[in-house]
């Protein structure tokens, strides 16, 4: 019970696994479980969460175990590091016999020995994976209602293949994904106008702190490329007239310069003070709207508050 309570109390990333803390019973039990769902239960969580739980001899074995899965289901694979499973599965599987009773060796348990072999003869595993071979034999055997009529799945196929012509539909193949960005200002030259976001969730109006020329300084140190004309001029303003602490000086100071600087050129009409200048040495309002999630990326992020409600 110990196990299921751990299991019960893990969160997951996005779109890492199903919720598998729904798969726990109340009677003890693990149900539901998806193919990659089992995966990740023994790569990730079951040497984690066996510890304390089990004797160091019962603990270690099956830890090198998972850990032999981890490595061995990985995107690529080193033919050195493949010998090294192939003798570490014998050392493993005699840990295993010290263990536990002869009725568990099954024809299952020996397979784990020839698993390197069909790595070294068919390459990564993770590109011969049978998951959705097993999702459409699913989907097949719940068309069958009437076992005199199974052709029922040949009106979803056909319906499928119709879907790729139809224009102005919204279907699995046209939809957009679910951690889908958006760019800021395609036609800004700055790489800070122009980053991928999307804000979801709920919004509010917030005032800035005190700490507003940290945070303007924080900004234009990061559009370094940008600005550096600038903050190469500014710099050798402050040698003229000060000669310690010219970087602490630059940070408290900059700001306020090239702020007062655009407004001048932009009033004498400068080609050089472009929207996308004037707005960066503006500086951030005294106000701004705060959102619960965003998705920069393609990678969705959650503030504290939402974080807590979620069970990712």
């Amino acid at each position: 019970m110990c196990f299921l309570d751990f299991l019960k109390s893990v969160r997951l990333p996005d779109g890492y696994a199903s919720n598998i803390s729904r798969c726990v019973t109340s009677d003890g039990k693990l149900t539901n479980l998806k193919t990659h769902d089992s995966h990740i239960l023994l790569q990730k969580f079951l040497p984690i969460g066996i510890v304390g739980l089990l004797c160091k001899d019962v603990r270690v074995a099956i830890i090198e175990l998972s850990n032999f899965f981890r490595r061995l289901c990985a995107r690529t694979l080193l033919l050195a590091e493949i010998q090294e499973l192939k003798k570490g599965i014998v050392v493993i599987l005699c840990k295993f016999e010290k263990i536990f009773p002869p009725s568990f060796f099954t024809i299952m348990v020996h397979l784990r020995i020839h698993l390197p072999d069909q790595a070294l003869l068919g390459g990564p595993i993770a590109s011969r994976w049978m998951y959705s071979v097993e999702r459409c034999l699913g989907t097949y055997k719940g068309y069958v209602r009437n076992a005199a009529l199974p052709e029922d799945y040949v009106v979803d196929e056909a319906l499928t293949f119709l879907s790729l012509y139809v224009k102005g539909l919204e279907t699995k193949f046209t939809r957009p994904e679910r951690n889908i960005d958006v760019i800021c200002n395609e036609s800004s030259s700055f790489a800070l106008f122009k980053a991928r976001l999307r804000c979801f969730g709920t919004s509010y109006l917030k005032f800035l702190s005190t700490q507003s020329d940290a945070l303007q300084w924080y900004i234009l140190n990061n559009c370094h490329e940008d600005i550096k004309a600038y903050l190469d001029e500014h710099m050798d303003i402050l040698k003229q007239n000060f000669s310690n602490n010219l970087e602490q000086l630059q940070a408290r100071i900059f700001p306020t310069w090239f702020k007062s600087k655009m407004e001048k050129m932009r009033h004498e009409g400068s080609s050089e003070a472009t929207d996308d200048m004037y707005s960066l040495a503006l500086g951030p309002f005294d106000r701004y709207t705060s959102w619960t999630s965003c998705i920069v990326n393609g990678l969705r992020f959650h503030s504290q508050c939402r974080d807590d409600t979620l069970r990712t």
